[in-house]
Formats: C-alpha cells, sequence, structure tokens
C-alpha cells in the first residue's frame, strides 16, 4: 500500500446546482393544476410558480456561497497547519545541524531527513511523560539507527525531558556529556534502549514488543487494561543489511505482534555510498514473507499528512506487525550534500549550514528554537502525563 500519493478530487460548480433548480421549476411548471377561466387564479398560480423558481435560484447560490466559504477557511486552516508542521520538522533538523557543527563530529544527514518521523511521534503519536521517563504503560521508542541520535536528542530536549537540556545539546559527543554519540539509556532519561551496532535496535523493538503482550496477557482484566501501549522503533538501510534483523523480524512475524511500528528510513546511502553499490534486494517483499504488513510512504521529507495516515493503518492492523518504508533524503533541505554520503558521517560545516537555512526558510540563528515550537511538543507531552 502506498500512502501520500496525490489523488483527484471532484468539484461540484454552483451552475450544476442551478441547473438542477432549473429542472425542479419546470416539473413544478408541468404539475401546476390545468388553468380555468379565472384569471385571477390564474394570475396567483404563475406568481408562486415564479417565486418558487427563484427561491431555489438562491438557495441554490446561498448553497455555493457556503461551499466556497467552507472551502477558504479549510484552505486556511491546512495552510496554518502544514506551517507548524513545516516549523516543528526544522526545529529538529537545525538542532541536529548546529549541534553536529559545533562538535565536528556526527551524523547530521539521518536526523535531517527522519525529522517528520520524529515529530509525528513525539508531538503527536506517542504517550509518555517527560515528568516520569520509567511511566510503565508509555510507549516505547527505539531508534535503531543510533549513529543519528540528535533526533532522539532533539525531540527529548523539546518534548520536555529534563535530562536534555539546551546547554546538553550543545555538548553533543564531548567527554562526560549527557548526550553521546550513540544513545545510552544508561546515560539519559528517556532512552530506552543502547544503541550503535546496527540491526541491534531493532531486534530490542521486537523484545519490548513481545514483552507487551505477555504483559498484557498476565495483568490485564476486562475493563482494565493496564498494559496496552505501542513500541515504534526507526531503522536504516544498515539495519537492514545485518543479520540479527532478520532473525528477530521473522520472530516478530511469527509472534504477529500488532502493536510493533517499525519506519525504515529508505535513504538509499550509507557512508560508502548508495546503496545499489552492494544492497539491491526488495526489502518490502521480505517483511510480507515474514509476516509484516508492509507500507510506503512516497515523501517522507514534507508529507506529514502521509506519515501520520501510515500510523493509522499500521495501528488498524492487530495481527501483523507493520514496516513503513518511507523514502527520504538524506541531509534534505541541504543544497550541496543532500542524498550524498557527504551528509553522512560529517558535519555540513557553518557555509554550508546558512545554505540549508536559506533553503528551508529557516529564519533563526544557531541553537535558536522558537517557543511555539516548544509549545506544540510540550502540549502533547502533557497530554500524556494527564493519561498516566
Amino acid at each position: 500500500a502506498v500512502v501520500g500519493l496525490p489523488a483527484g478530487r471532484n468539484f461540484v460548480s454552483p451552475a450544476v446546482h442551478s441547473g438542477a433548480s432549473s429542472r425542479v421549476v419546470e416539473q413544478q411548471q408541468v404539475q401546476t393544476p390545468t388553468p380555468v377561466a379565472d384569471a385571477s387564479f390564474s394570475t396567483s398560480s404563475s406568481s408562486l410558480v415564479a417565486g418558487a423558481a427563484c427561491m431555489a435560484v438562491a438557495a441554490a447560490a446561498a448553497r455555493g456561497n457556503s461551499r466556497r466559504e467552507r472551502s477558504s477557511i479549510t484552505s486556511r486552516a491546512t495552510a496554518v497547519t502544514t506551517a507548524v508542521d513545516t516549523e516543528c520538522v526544522n526545529a529538529i533538523r537545525f538542532l541536529a545541524v548546529d549541534a553536529v557543527n559545533k562538535s565536528n563530529s556526527g551524523h547530521p544527514g539521518a536526523p535531517m531527513g527522519q525529522a517528520p518521523i520524529g515529530y509525528v511521534l513525539f508531538a503527536e503519536e506517542m504517550n509518555f511523560n517527560p515528568a516520569d521517563p520509567e511511566w510503565i504503560n508509555r510507549d516505547r521508542f527505539v531508534l535503531s539507527s543510533g549513529h543519528g541520535c540528535m533526533l532522539q536528542y532533539s525531540v527529548l530536549h523539546l518534548t520536555g525531558y529534563s535530562s536534555v537540556s539546551m546547554d546538553d545539546i550543545k555538548q553533543f559527543r564531548q567527554w562526560g556529556s549527557k548526550t553521546p554519540g550513540h544513545p545510552e539509556n544508561f546515560e539519559t532519561a528517556g532512552i530506552e534502549v543502547t544503541t550503535g551496532p546496527l540491526g541491534m535496535g531493532i531486534s530490542n523493538a521486537v523484545g519490548l514488543a513481545a514483552a507487551e503482550v505477555h504483559l498484557a496477557a498476565v495483568y490485564n482484566k476486562p475493563g482494565m487494561n493496564l498494559i496496552d501501549h505501542y513500541t515504534y522503533c526507526i531503522m536504516g538501510d544498515g539495519c537492514m543489511q545485518e543479520g540479527i534483523s532478520h532473525e528477530s523480524c521473522s520472530y516478530a512475524g511469527h509472534l504477529g505482534l500488532g502493536k510493533l511500528i517499525a519506519f525504515y528510513d529508505d535513504n538509499g546511502i550509507t557512508i560508502d555510498g548508495h546503496t545499489d553499490l552492494s544492497f539491491t534486494e526488495d526489502v518490502g517483499k521480505r517483511y510480507e514473507a515474514y509476516g509484516w504488513q508492509v507500507l510506503t510512504v512516497a515523501d517522507g521529507n514534507t508529507d506529514v499528512d502521509a506519515i501520520r495516515k501510515a500510523i493509522k493503518e499500521a495501528k488498524a492492523c492487530k495481527n501483523k506487525p507493520t514496516l513503513i518504508k518511507v523514502k527520504t533524503i538524506i541531509g534534505y533541505g541541504s543544497p550541496n550534500k543532500a542524498d550524498s554520503h557527504d551528509a553522512h558521517g560529517a558535519p555540513l560545516g557553518k557555509d554550508e549550514a546558512q545554505l540549508t537555512r536559506d533553503q528551508l526558510g529557516w529564519k533563526y540563528g544557531e541553537f535558536e528554537v522558537p517557543q511555539s515550537v516548544y509549545d506544540v511538543f510540550r502540549a502533547h507531552a502533557a497530554e500524556g502525563a494527564k493519561k498516566q
């Protein structure tokens, strides 16, 4: 299934409705009583027909105006939503860019491509409470492509985890910091699983999802679902290549882990170059053979709504884990390094960072995040706290 491809729209113009009204008038004229010799009755009948015609045309015009007004309101609301989405996604991207530049080490490209996924999960979908990272029924998130951990540090900071302050982000990859070059669950609250070796994260995610099913079977009672949460994972091409991911994902399909949703960041790049140098298999068909539901988001760079729809479809499938294949561009927005291994394991550099700001319309400086972005993420975090 492909989510996010453009669909056609059918519009009904006011003229069509006016035509329908004319037909109604014609029918009324045909069905009027046969005229009698009384001239006053004939005049009255003609007036009634004319009045009905005027009312029908006026009603059609009113419906047309109402539709246009609703369309205008919908368009404005969509524009506002898109602007909010874009600002929140770009905030993640540029925290990653700035942190990697400052440390002069790291992987900016993956977070830049995965930012829309991170935004939808941490600002809309997941249940969590930054004030209580150990909440037993929180949704779990595992970044299997751990080298792109500035994605995770960015969303933890934006949602209000005290473990990742802005100062911590500025200390990315520095000795003794809470933001090491690969996420460590014993160092940073909010990190579920230590990841780095490729394929290890998705395998842990399978274990977390299996644990959720087991605990639910043991402790849930009718009308009292103590354990009821999802496990989300982002994995990359490197994770797909590792043997451990084959074994664990085969087992996930065997168990039918319907609350496991994995995003495949399909950007076609490894540290050596494009994946077609060594990796050309059909990943989707492999996962279907494992017993997974496989969905595709055609444009993971900008089509946030397609990601939302894919998650909704994934949750509707109760007896299979879901792989959402999200087509992204590594280093999205960088004029000279996007879609290149140059964005994989090295800083963009000051000049390229500014060019990227210009390209994406990000008017803020280094490590600068508008309050409106914090408001979006923290409002959702507050909803999670209420659910706890």
